[in-house]
């Protein structure tokens, strides 16, 4: 039987992973073996949390509605993220078509 305490403290471990990759990725994303470890450590919580069903315990509702913002959050920093990579992209492939029109035309 995992206590109540156990389980507050396996709610907050993925509060804390989950803010940990928003910050993460708001640096840029750079380090994704961290991001991956994150993730892994994340999808453990995750698990055991929906095997356990505590978020369908009324104790736990704030914590329920926190972690939901808090992925929310962390959703709109990858997509802001992976916005950020596009238009990377996007210079490059211009800066190359631009290099082979160069090339091209010497």
């Amino acid at each position: 039987m995992v206590t109540e305490e156990r389980q507050a403290n396996i709610l907050q471990g993925l509060q804390n992973l989950l803010e940990k990759q928003i910050e993460l990725t708001r640096r840029g994303g750079s380090d994704s073996a961290r991001f991956e470890h994150l993730n892994k450590q994340a999808d453990v919580l995750v698990k055991w949390i929906a095997q356990s069903k505590i978020l369908r315990q009324d104790r736990f509702g704030g914590n329920k509605e926190k972690l939901a913002r808090t992925y929310d959050e962390l959703c709109l920093a990858i997509k802001a993220e992976q916005r950020e990579i596009a238009e990377s992209l996007g210079k490059v492939r211009k800066g190359r078509k631009t290099i082979s029109a160069y090339k091209q035309n010497l």
